[in-house]
């Protein structure tokens, strides 16, 4: 999976495979800089329109990030599993449609 934003991100960005269509039930994954500005990626979850929990099971690698300092132009890469058995946390990727929904912000 990968996310490629194009406007001024200088912070998280996040994609999920949500089961309803929305924040409530997403099993999020969350690509930002840490305190010493490295790229990681975690797998969250979302019960309720909060902010994500961190998942026990980290089941996301980070492949690549990359961030124009001057634009903010932000792109990255991951791998997750097609199914990690982190029910209810993770939702399996099969070959059928489902509801993705992202998210971006400046604060953790």
């Amino acid at each position: 999976l990968g996310l490629h934003v194009l406007e001024d991100l200088y912070g998280w960005s996040s994609l999920a495979p949500a089961g309803n269509g929305g924040m409530k039930g997403a099993s999020q994954i969350v690509v930002r800089k840490n305190e010493i500005d490295e790229w990681i990626a975690e797998d969250r979850y979302s019960l309720d329109y909060t902010t994500p929990s961190l998942d026990d099971q980290q089941d996301v690698q980070l492949l690549f990030a990359q961030q124009d300092e001057e634009t903010g132009e932000t792109s990255w890469g991951v791998v997750i599993p097609q199914n990690s058995c982190d029910e209810p946390y993770d939702y399996p990727l099969e070959d059928h449609e489902i509801y993705m929904i992202w998210a971006m912000g400046s604060t953790h």
